[in-house]
């Protein structure tokens, strides 16, 4: 028979004061030019905004882009990102623009950006994520291409890199971490070590400032509390799961060793939102010793 908490709570742990739905931004400046590859004045200047499906509630990676033309001889009329055959997704662009159709990849065309323009926003309903645009002759590390025509009617191929997923940001070290109560905000400090090269999983100590052990009243006899101890497994980019443990004890006059009088675990999520901020959710269950 499955053993049932005393109590379980929905706890959120937060470390800065973030946005409900993570936002990765990237400017990218593009100076490749088929006229002259050899050209260093950026050319056109592509912002990606990328939310990830978690964020949004649904299945679906969302990729956002606006082109800058910074030239003054230059007209776009064509603009493509990495999509190789079979990645599935929707499209939608700026009026003026189409989707081309009868290709597997996400290409729009018809439209127009002058010189001095900024045009926005190609946007792109995805579960996967964009890989690089390998295809030949796009130079190395490309991941997008503008068709363009310069004042003479000659046709002009723009190309660059496109960072389309956040940077993968270190967990490890110490975190000063706050929790929202009704009673006042804790304050704790999270401590995490790797446990392999690769990063993969990691041992855990969690520790309030302020620890209250008899939980608010529920124990009156406890006099003493551990901290949190566990492990954390990554499951995706920036994104970890963890469960942790720690014991209330109180003292007995007939023994020097104290006694367990309730047990908590806490199962949960951690996210990071940037390389200085992480979010964790989860649920805290209080257990008796005899559940143990």
């Amino acid at each position: 028979m499955a053993k049932s908490p005393i109590i379980s709570l929905i706890v959120t742990v937060l470390v800065a004061n973030v946005s409900p739905a993570a936002q990765f931004v990237t400017v990218n400046e593009w100076t490749y030019r088929s006229d002259d590859p050899c050209a260093t004045d950026v050319a056109f200047r592509v912002t990606m905004t990328f939310t990830p499906a978690a964020d949004l509630g649904g299945i679906n990676n969302t990729y956002e882009y606006s082109v800058e033309n910074l030239t003054t001889d230059l007209t776009a009329t064509l603009f493509r990102v990495a999509n190789p055959d079979g990645l599935s997704g929707a499209a939608s662009c700026p009026p003026g623009w189409r989707r081309r159709t009868g290709v597997k990849n996400f290409l729009w065309e018809n439209g127009w950006i002058a010189p001095g323009e900024t045009v926005g926003v190609f946007k792109i309903l995805t579960p996967d994520l964009l890989p690089d645009l390998v295809t030949p002759p796009y130079p190395p590390e490309s991941r997008g291409w503008i068709m363009t025509h310069n004042t003479r009617g000659d046709r002009v191929d723009v190309q660059g890199p496109i960072i389309h997923v956040p940077d993968e940001w270190p967990l490890e070290g110490t975190w000063i971490m706050t929790t929202p109560n009704p009673l006042g905000t804790l304050r704790s400090i999270l401590t995490l070590d790797s446990q392999d090269p690769d990063r993969l999983r990691y041992t855990c100590a969690f520790r309030h400032v302020t620890a209250e052990p008899t939980l608010l009243g529920m124990f009156p006899e406890a006099t003493g509390c551990s901290q949190f101890y566990g492990e954390v497994i990554k499951t995706g980019l920036n994104t970890y799961a963890t469960t942790m443990i720690a014991y209330g004890t109180k003292t007995v006059q007939e023994t020097p060793v104290p006694q367990i009088v309730w047990i908590s675990v806490f199962s949960g999520e951690f996210k990071l939102m940037d390389a200085d901020s992480m979010i964790a959710v989860g649920a805290q269950s209080i257990f008796l010793p005899e559940q143990d």
